[in-house]
């Protein structure tokens, strides 16, 4: 895959170190931001990143939130809810894939939420919903490149 780091490897072999409950050790939250190179808190989750808005303000909720490591990859975390549901987690250590740059992490993160309002639009009967999804999705979808600020 082009632009991803998988780091599975590194992160299976922590995991059989420290055991069943490894993600309750701080050791091997410490170990796995050694792999990552960066640092996190206590539950092993990235401490510094940026958070990314991809909707205005409404019933439909769509975040990216972006940690950059020292070495210049980037881990995600998301974050999308609907009127009925949605879900999240933060940028963390145990990520399996980081991205080489920015912009694929921005993409693959919005893939993700993509598929999640996909599938709930799939879900749903009504038709007011899977209208609002076809428009959170069409939004979405203008957010995969961003448009370059002109400079005056």
């Amino acid at each position: 895959m082009n632009g991803i780091i998988d780091n599975a490897e590194g992160l299976e072999a922590i995991k059989r170190k420290f055991g069943k409950e490894y993600y309750r050790t701080a050791k091997a939250h410490y170990a796995a931001a050694q792999l990552w190179d960066i640092e996190c808190n206590e539950h092993g989750v990235a401490s510094a990143r940026k958070e990314i808005a991809l909707l205005p303000k409404g019933s439909y909720r769509a975040e990216i939130s972006l940690a950059r490591t020292n070495q210049g990859a980037y881990l995600i975390g998301l974050n999308a809810s609907t009127t009925t549901g949605g879900f999240g987690y933060a940028p963390s250590v145990w990520n399996r894939y980081g991205y080489l740059d920015e912009l694929s992490a921005r993409r693959s993160g919005i893939e993700k939420l993509m598929a999640y309002f996909t599938k709930h639009g799939e879900k749903s009967n009504s038709e007011i919903i899977k209208a609002n999804i076809r428009r959170v999705i069409s939004t979405l979808e203008e957010h995969k490149t961003p448009q370059m600020e002109l400079f005056f």
